[in-house]
This record gives structure tokens, sequence and C-alpha cells, in this order.
């Protein structure tokens, strides 16, 4: 199983022309908290579950 420091996620959004989105500045929450962690959507990336309960986590994909 991989660790989170082994996860690469491309950017195929930031490589699509301006009529495909929209760039937003994020809103700040008071307090990120995560909501739901699936079991077998982090086996699709051969992540162990218990991976998604640290802080590592929350900060890879909130990016704080």
């Amino acid at each position: 199983m991989k660790q989170l420091h082994d996860l690469r996620f491309p950017k195929s959004f930031a490589s699509l022309p301006d009529g495909f989105y929209t760039r937003l500045r994020p809103s700040q929450l008071p307090d990120r908290y995560l909501v739901a962690a699936r079991p077998a959507a982090l086996g699709l990336i051969d992540l162990d579950h218990s991976q998604s309960q640290s802080r590592e986590f929350l900060q890879l994909f909130f990016r704080w």
C-alpha cells in the first residue's frame, strides 16, 4: 500500500482552455475536518484507510 507522500495528482484541469473552468480563490472555513473517506475509494488509489485519519491527509487535500 502507498503512503500519503507517494500520491501524485495530475493537474489536468489546469491544462484545459479557459472556457472549461473558472479560477476561484477558495473560501476560508473556520475549522476544516474530514466528512468521509470510503475505504473502497482509498483502495482505488492503493491507500490504506488508516492514512485518511491523519492530519497529514487533511493537509494533502485541503492545502492549508
